[in-house]
């Protein structure tokens, strides 16, 4: 069987689930420490800035990482986006196409990807 095909077969939010739970994992037996005092003044300075510029859902999952002082999770984050992008999306449009052919095609040059 094609491995694409078995990753496929696991549902989008059970990824977004396990990723976090490898994240975990990989803080329990490789901390990485984010608790010094110069950090503390950088990242409330970061998180300043980033809420002036209107990103306040960023800062506010900083926050909470640094709160429960996971730093792996948001480090995996990035791979599961990618997957999502390269492997999930991919295979749901081809669907949505072979359902809805000229009218998906007409909707995908309307609307954006990731809305």
């Amino acid at each position: 069987m094609n491995p694409l095909r078995l990753l496929l077969r696991v549902p989008v939010p059970w990824v977004f689930v396990l990723t976090y739970l490898v994240g975990v994992g990989l803080e329990r037996l490789f901390p990485v420490g984010l608790r010094s005092p110069g950090l503390s003044r950088v990242s409330g300075i970061g998180g300043g800035i980033l809420f002036a510029t209107g990103a306040a859902l960023a800062a506010w999952s900083l926050r909470l990482f640094r709160r429960m002082r996971q730093v792996w999770p948001l480090v995996l984050l990035p791979l599961v986006l990618a997957y999502v992008n390269r492997t999930v999306i991919p295979v749901e449009e081809a669907r949505l196409t072979e359902v809805f052919g000229a009218d998906y095609q007409r909707y995908r040059a309307r609307v954006r990807r990731w809305m």
